[in-house]
């Protein structure tokens, strides 16, 4: 794998995926407040890993899905998706759409469900506050708060 010289983000995440490739399977979660796209398009552009935009990609599979049968739908597309990139580490941009509410999914299952057959890097798009995984504020709908202890994860330094 080729290093991505002078991107600390994408830097910390190749030494994250190296580590992980050792085990087969792996989710690194990039929680950073910017440079999350440039770090996976180095990473995408260097190395050849395939990088999905997830909210586009999704919303365009599930086009023509009735809402009433999105949520049962989701999983499957989102798998479909992955397997259409073959087995590299996937890099996954622009998850929001895995946060609307009438989906009724955890973002974070889908994410380690995901990881359960390849490597995984996907760009969260919240933060992490007092050892909690955070998307949006509380009383926002489509808000996340979930315990961030023992995930595999690579922030800002």
């Amino acid at each position: 794998m080729m290093k991505p010289l002078g991107n600390t983000l994408a830097e910390q995440l190749l030494v994250k995926i190296e580590a992980a490739s050792k085990h087969a399977t792996a989710l690194i979660l990039l929680v950073s407040p910017g440079g999350k796209t440039k770090a996976l398009q180095i990473l995408a552009a260097l190395n050849g890993f395939p990088r999905l935009n997830l909210s586009l990609e999704l919303s365009r599979a599930l086009l023509d899905t009735p809402a009433r049968d999105r949520p049962q739908a989701l999983r499957p597309a989102l798998e479909k998706l992955a397997a259409q990139t073959g087995t590299a580490p996937l890099l996954l941009d622009n998850l929001e759409f895995l946060f609307e509410p009438g989906l009724h999914h955890d973002p974070l299952s889908l994410l380690k469900s995901l990881a359960r057959t390849r490597i995984i890097v996907a760009a969260w798009p919240g933060e992490i506050s007092q050892g909690r995984l955070l998307y949006a504020l509380p009383s926002h709908p489509e808000s996340y708060d979930g315990p961030a202890k023992d995930l595999n994860l690579v922030t800002a330094a």
